[in-house]
């Protein structure tokens, strides 16, 4: 992945953010040659966005700085007029004295030396004159500035998961982008629609090489020009859905902005865009048969996977419906027992960074005898006796990111030309829930003692059939949840995770060589 020039790469893996100071700023106050920041990061991605956000910053920091340079000049005369509220009185000799009624304790040698050194330029019939003290004007505020103050004030103080903070964070930085920065009080609905056209061509792929170093307004650019030539870039393009994302992070700062006083109107509440599908119909469920075809790939029967998140991760959303997030960021604390049952506690807790999509989604999902068989609990146990805070990776970071990258832009496109995958487009990791939803519903009818609000507390759904479900039903027992994840059959056996795992020290020889390669790459 293509880095920008403000990132540099530590010998320990984490990326910095470098940014030169401008030479005038130097020169003036003896400064550093540049500011330097930490990142705290090992992922490229999340060191390019924080380092996107820290150069717009860097920006506004030079610009205002470079503007209120004066501010710091030493006290002339010139820096006196229309600040002082003064009289001058002429004697009939024609000798000046001033009067003065607003001047700093500390400052009234230094100004009356100024104003004799002014009294040489005043006319001999000099008039008594009051001078009132100039109107203090409101201050204006660079929407960048503002939303920094959001962001640390009110996104920052919130129990907001690490992933919401980011995605703010990237969204709301393209949005300063693409308004150049207004002043926040200048800030228009035509403004906002400009921009907002922009955002709709901002690409699905931000992270592609084409894109390294390229601000949201020449991303949009780009895919702009690609389309004036010909080329179809609908499925290219961030989508209805992603978009209105970006308009509700702009939604809630401006309404933010608007509770402290930055705006008058919210001028983007109205800015949403209306699909015309349903959701239903956005992604398709996988059937029946791919999942067989799914199952019999080599990832899970030799099983032949770099990183034991792609082969656990997977089949955990095959066989429990469970969100893409929840799984990825399990830690090992999170695999316990319920009733005698193993299982995985979904929860919402920041400083384990894990985090739920509402409160029905908090709950406790057993495990089915499918992700027993394959050595869910052995593995769980290596890693718990390693001391390893996480179930899957070893650092805190953009989890659901991490299986997204694998699953569906790596896996699932071995299929794209396959016969039974003809809806392809519409198949991604999310579709296991999609699927697990219909397969239970089908098979609800054929199970005693099962019906829909069994399936809705086990995938993490509000029960909507009742008042007295919504508002008294606490819990479904981990017993009667099993029964449900146990309707789920495809009819493919997988082994033990270890069954075909390579020798350790060619595992450690393989970490090597790539770590190697990886290096090579760099000093390129």
């Amino acid at each position: 992945m293509a880095l920008n020039s403000y990132i540099y790469q530590h010998g320990n893996g984490i990326y910095y953010f470098r940014r030169a100071i401008p030479r005038k700023i130097r020169d003036k106050f003896s400064t550093k040659p540049d500011i330097r920041i930490s990142l705290q990061t090992r992922d490229p991605k999340m060191a390019l966005a924080l380092s996107r956000k820290y150069a717009v910053q860097c920006d506004e920091l030079f610009s205002l700085t470079e503007e209120e340079m004066d501010f710091f000049k030493k006290p002339s005369v010139k820096d006196l007029v229309g600040k002082l509220d003064f009289t001058v009185d002429v004697s009939p000799t024609g000798t000046m004295s001033f009067k003065f009624s607003d001047v700093k304790p500390g400052d009234e040698q230094l100004t009356q030396s100024l104003m004799e050194q002014a009294a040489v330029l005043v006319p001999k019939a000099v008039p008594v004159v009051v001078q009132a003290p100039p109107v203090e004007q409101p201050k204006k505020h660079k929407i960048g500035t503002v939303m920094n103050d959001f962001l640390t004030k009110s996104v920052e103080s919130t129990k907001w998961s690490s992933n919401n903070k980011f995605y703010y964070q990237t969204r709301l930085l393209a949005w300063g982008l693409l308004l150049d920065n207004v002043y926040i009080d200048e800030l228009s609905e035509e403004r906002f629609v400009e921009a907002s056209k922009k955002v709709a061509y901002i690409p699905q792929r931000q992270n592609h090489k084409m894109f390294a170093d390229k601000s949201p307004a020449d991303m949009a650019k780009i895919m702009q020009e690609r389309e004036a030539e010909g080329e179809d870039i609908s499925d290219k393009c961030i989508s209805v859905e992603t978009y209105n994302k970006y308009v509700t992070c702009l939604i809630t700062f401006l309404d933010w902005a608007q509770r402290n006083g930055y705006v008058t109107k919210n001028v983007a509440e109205s800015g949403k865009k209306k699909s015309n599908e349903l959701a239903r119909n956005k992604r398709d469920n996988f059937t029946h048969e791919q999942v067989q075809i799914i199952l019999k790939n080599p990832l899970f029967q030799r099983p032949d996977y770099r990183k034991e998140f792609e082969f656990f991760v997977p089949l955990i959303a095959m066989y429990s419906g469970a969100r893409q997030s929840e799984i990825a960021q399990l830690c090992t604390d999170d695999i316990v027992q319920e009733d005698g049952i193993w299982g995985m506690q979904i929860r919402d807790d920041e400083d384990d960074d894990v985090s739920a999509k509402n409160l029905h989604s908090i709950r406790f999902v057993p495990f089915h005898d499918v992700i027993l068989k394959a050595g869910l609990l052995d593995y769980h146990k290596g890693r718990k006796e390693a001391n390893f805070k996480k179930l899957f990776f070893d650092e805190e970071r953009d989890y659901g990111d991490a299986v997204n990258k694998f699953f569906n832009r790596t896996f699932l496109n071995q299929y794209n030309d396959h016969a039974s995958f003809k809806n392809r487009k519409k198949l991604c990791f999310h579709s296991f829930r999609h699927t697990v939803m219909t397969e239970l519903t089908n098979k609800m009818t054929e199970a005693q003692g099962i019906d829909m609000v069994h399936i809705e507390f086990t995938l993490g759904y509000s029960a909507k059939n009742s008042t007295a479900q919504r508002t008294y039903l606490k819990k479904i027992s981990a017993a009667n949840k099993l029964k449900v994840v146990s309707l789920l059959d495809f009819g493919v056996d997988v082994p033990h995770y270890k069954t075909s795992e390579k020798p350790l020290e060619n595992r450690l020889e393989t970490i090597k060589q790539r770590a190697l390669t990886k290096k090579a790459k760099n000093k390129e």
